[in-house]
């Protein structure tokens, strides 16, 4: 049986992928797989299929740089990410749960080495639902360690798109960056990946194909930072 280093995808649209296939090479390693419905089977996006919309996301551009800094390994993504859900519906119940299970059940095949983090968007909108991210994505970190049972297990967060300018509906995008910041040296093993200078598709809400490539790679690489905590 291959050792698998595995990584918890978790958050919204952004970490599920709404950038379009026709816009970037494809990434094909029979060395990266994704858990579907139960099995493994070979990684190609998209990973997610919580909408209609799901296409490239960063996932992929992770696993790609994780095996050219680990060429032996085996990278295995679990996608659990689902569009439009804000914090409070990741703390407990359904969207939790299915994460948790999927994750022990994950482990007897490999080492979950950790989870990639990206959501807000969707408590942006409003001061109230801005306002405590920070202790609740702390929350949510120290749950998952403790019913995982990894105390030292690292979570990768990312930067909401600096490009979220639209009246009434993301005005508190950067209460919620700020709340991401926060966390970087006072919760061990988190890191943040900056969305400076990355594009949006046509939307304005979603990155585009291109910067999720970017955006791996600084996920990956804010995973080295974590794990030099």
């Amino acid at each position: 049986m291959i050792n698998k280093d595995i990584f918890l995808l978790m958050g919204q649209s952004n970490m599920a992928g709404r950038g379009l296939q026709s816009e970037v090479e494809p990434i094909a390693d029979s060395n990266i797989s994704v858990l579907e419905e139960g099995a493994w089977r070979v990684a190609e996006e998209p990973l997610h299929h919580d909408s209609s919309e799901a296409g490239v996301g960063l996932a992929m551009s992770f696993a790609q740089h994780w095996r050219s800094y680990h060429p032996e390994s085996h990278v295995s993504l679990i996608p659990c990410a689902v569009g439009s859900t804000n914090i409070d519906e990741w703390l407990e119940g359904p969207l939790y749960d299915q994460a948790l299970n999927c994750a022990k059940l994950s482990k007897s095949n490999g080492t979950l080495r950790g989870v990639l983090w990206h959501q807000g968007e969707s408590n942006s909108g409003t001061l109230e639902k801005a306002e405590g991210y920070a202790d609740k994505l702390a929350f949510l970190i120290n749950k998952l360690r403790r019913d995982l049972e990894i105390p030292n297990l690292a979570f990768i967060a990312g930067e909401l798109p600096q490009f979220l300018k639209q009246p009434n509906r993301f005005q508190y995008a950067d209460r919620v960056n700020l709340a991401l910041a926060s966390l970087v040296g006072k919760v061990p093993g988190y890191q943040l990946a900056s969305s400076e200078g990355l594009t949006a598709n046509a939307d304005n809400v979603h990155f585009n194909a291109q910067s999720l490539r970017e955006l791996g790679a600084r996920y990956f690489q804010a995973y080295l930072g974590a794990k030099d905590d």
